[in-house]
């Protein structure tokens, strides 16, 4: 499959511009070769599926060496994944799918099934259904960044309020190829709504967040609502 900046597939026309503008693609390791995943398979679980490594290379196909500066991690990610398993592992995963630039920063692993996993161990949460999700995420961050945030709600409120903004104005609706399981966006002709649980998931320290932003002239005529 080739590379997700030549053939975007399903990835909107904001995503894709997002990408042209802020992405380059740099070499990265792809790890083992197929063989050699099949051992380590078989020596971790007992057993090796054919379709887990086919799964791996249309991922690394599509995304290894994708690098850009990132709105949701607040730095600069590399997609990188590979198949590293060590005993005493309970699930195949895809580590380093997404790795940011901090030494030691929190990053996300892809299950067989495409789920991005963000966190580490038992300190993960099941973010999104998959990296093209994350990158729609990405890119519509990106475009909030040069609309006119008006509010910002922070803690256990986020539900409530979001309950009476989605009330007040019944045009909202959920932006679903940018959202997950853990982060949401809802947008209509004049606002752009986004609710965060990731690091409060992650993080006693942190809380979830919800954002509003007025939309400049014309948002009604530009790709950022999906069709």
């Amino acid at each position: 499959m080739p590379n997700v900046l030549d053939h975007p597939a399903s990835l909107t026309q904001r995503a894709l511009k997002f990408l042209r503008e802020h992405a380059e693609v740099i070499d990265a390791d792809r790890g083992m070769n197929d063989a050699e995943c099949r051992t380590r398979l078989d020596g971790v679980f007992g057993s090796h599926d054919d379709h887990v490594i086919a799964s791996l290379r249309r991922l690394q196909d599509r995304y290894t060496g994708l690098s850009y500066q990132s709105p949701y991690w607040g730095e600069r990610i590399f997609f990188t994944p590979v198949l590293d398993p060590d005993p005493g592992d309970e699930r195949v995963e895809f580590l380093y799918a997404i790795h940011p630039t901090t030494a030691g920063g929190t990053g996300a692993s892809v299950l067989p099934d495409g789920t991005v996993m963000i966190g580490w161990g038992t300190d993960e949460v099941r973010a999104f259904p998959s990296l093209d999700h994350f990158i729609e995420c990405d890119a519509l961050l990106a475009a909030a960044g040069h609309f006119t945030l008006v509010e910002g709600v922070h803690g256990d409120e986020v539900d409530q309020h979001l309950s009476e903004l989605r009330s007040q104005r019944p045009t909202l609706r959920l932006v679903e190829k940018a959202s997950g399981y853990t982060s949401q966006w809802w947008a209509d002709h004049q606002v752009l709504v986004h609710l965060c649980r990731t690091w409060a998931d992650l993080w006693q320290r942190s809380q979830p967040t919800l954002q509003i932003w007025t939309a400049p002239p014309g948002w009604s005529e530009q790709p950022e609502l999906d069709h």
